[in-house]
């Protein structure tokens, strides 16, 4: 049984039943009591009251399909970079545009992991570049990095992938 369907189980109050075969099959109670205490299973806890990301959400988008999920991870952790470098760029080179249209792109791929906070700041980032101010941007900049590397790594995490 996979650490996502035990939360959900747990979450539901349906672990009933399991309690009580484990009481009886001390071998898988101290394997589910490990993972329990997995860092995964830590980050999964975390994703499910929604302090990073909404995982509920997100796995909701992706049908509960756990594969897809480790999949757009794999593709955030390396394309979000990406997309981070070329914000900071447009923000180095003073050009608005390109700093609206890159932190578009960047709000719309956190957006599939209903991370409001990095959400939100890729939002002002691309506001200022609409706007065409740049005052603020590169402060901006920095807090949606930090914001978007703890994003990164609870992804990770609870996708169980090695970080890109």
């Amino acid at each position: 049984m996979t650490i996502p369907v035990l939360l959900e189980r747990e979450e539901s109050a349906q672990l009933k039943p399991i309690e009580r075969l484990l009481e009886e099959d001390t071998d898988a109670r101290k394997e589910m009591e490990e993972q329990l205490r997995s860092p995964v299973a830590t980050a999964l806890r975390e994703a499910v009251k929604g302090d990073l990301f909404d995982f509920k959400e997100t796995m909701a988008r992706m049908d509960g399909d756990w594969e897809l999920f480790r999949e757009v991870v794999g593709l955030f952790a390396t394309d979000s970079r990406v997309m981070m470098e070329q914000i900071g760029a447009a923000v180095a080179a003073g050009d608005s545009r390109r700093l609206q249209r890159a932190a578009h792109t960047l709000k719309g791929a956190i957006s599939n992991f209903g991370a409001r906070v990095p959400q939100d700041l890729a939002l002002k980032l691309e506001t200022l570049g609409k706007n065409g101010e740049l005052a603020g941007a590169e402060a901006g900049c920095a807090d949606l990095a930090r914001e978007l590397e703890l994003l990164r790594d609870a992804l990770v995490t609870c996708a169980g992938r090695t970080r890109a």
